[in-house]
């Protein structure tokens, strides 16, 4: 789901490589961690719209 949610909102690759990886070895903390960018990302683009 992480790496087709980046695509799908064209998120640089070795951003989503660290939430990935976090995703293998501990489950639900690399999703967090997912979702903590990705607001932080749609944050950041409301800010300079």
């Amino acid at each position: 789901w992480i790496a087709t949610d980046a695509a799908k909102n064209k998120a640089l690759q070795f951003i989503v490589l660290v939430p990935l990886v976090l995703t293998y070895f501990v489950g639900p903390i690399g999703l967090g961690v997912y979702l903590i960018l990705r607001l932080l990302a749609a944050q950041k683009l409301k800010l300079f719209d």
